[in-house]
């Protein structure tokens, strides 16, 4: 048996990058083939508001999930689809780099500065660095200063760095809104805690923390789902809140307790009912074991 002495081979970032660019754009051109498109409108028309208007931003987003995400009758995704049909073969590294566009991560970033081409971003939900490149170039991340927040959608520039790539839209927020949008990511995390997935700590404490509020749910209610009156629900779901804010502030100094109530959000704002169900005959509250609260 032979062995190679060979050295591993490092991927090139910053030929990878530029790259991405052509090879994503024919990746978009193959989900619009005829061959997906039935199954690419519905998820569009999926995504457009109740009067049937798709903004670009959201189309953009919905194409991009379509195409890394989205799982076909066979189990698999349109990005393997691509990378096993296209002719001539693509290359090792961008192979290894479009399947790796499967893993996409989704956040909301406090901009924390720049190292090169790339833009460093804190991951309000994961609590991870992300250093994040654009296949567009250095000017398309030129608009974000460090303190800003953006919303983005990004995939490993290849799985073997620790690179990462816009995939997607970026949309920007100024300093200012970082309360606002650090209460949401939350309430995000509160329903979605495998969004933690990559922060191994964070997740075990977030699973820990969904099985507490289940268990005040079916304290406070005495079992884990409730049928209610549109009306109702608002009223009930703040009994629960108010429940489980006053456990947690019982754990706080006085100086503690005022910053608290005074930076967290009201129980009207924990108990608000979306406006879709307001007009509904009833409504299903759920504290599911996975999901949370629904």
């Amino acid at each position: 048996m032979e062995h190679s002495d060979s050295p591993t081979v490092v991927p090139q970032v910053a030929r990878l990058v530029a790259r991405s660019g052509n090879l994503k754009s024919e990746l978009v051109a193959f989900v619009h083939s005829p061959r997906f498109a039935r199954r690419l409108d519905a998820r569009l028309e999926e995504a457009a508001d109740r009067f049937g208007f798709l903004d670009e931003a959201t189309a953009i987003e919905t194409i991009d999930h379509f195409a890394l995400q989205h799982r076909l009758a066979d189990g698999s995704t349109v990005v393997e689809r691509f990378v096993a049909q296209r002719r001539p073969p693509l290359q090792e590294d961008e192979r290894a780099m479009l399947l790796g566009w499967r893993d996409v991560v989704e956040g909301v970033f406090e901009v924390k500065g720049s190292e090169g081409d790339a833009a460093v971003l804190h991951n309000l939900l994961d609590d991870l660095l992300y250093r994040v490149h654009s296949n567009l170039g250095r000017r398309a991340l030129g608009k974000l200063s460090k303190g800003m927040f953006v919303a983005a959608r990004i995939v490993p520039v290849h799985p073997d760095t620790d690179a990462w790539l816009v995939s997607g839209n970026l949309t920007t927020y100024a300093p200012s809104d970082g309360p606002q949008l650090a209460h949401l990511a939350a309430q995000t995390l509160t329903a979605h805690p495998q969004l933690l997935r990559r922060n191994s700590e964070m997740l075990r404490r977030a699973w820990e923390m969904q099985a507490e509020a289940r268990t005040d749910f079916i304290e406070v209610f005495g079992t884990d789902m409730l049928v209610l009156d549109p009306g109702e629900t608002h009223v009930r779901m703040q009994e629960y809140h108010r429940h489980r804010q006053d456990k947690a502030l019982a754990e706080l100094d006085d100086e503690a307790v005022t910053q608290a109530i005074n930076s967290g959000p009201s129980l009207d704002e924990l108990s608000s009912v979306p406006e879709e169900l307001r007009d509904a005959d009833t409504v299903a509250v759920i504290c599911d074991e996975t999901e949370g609260l629904c």
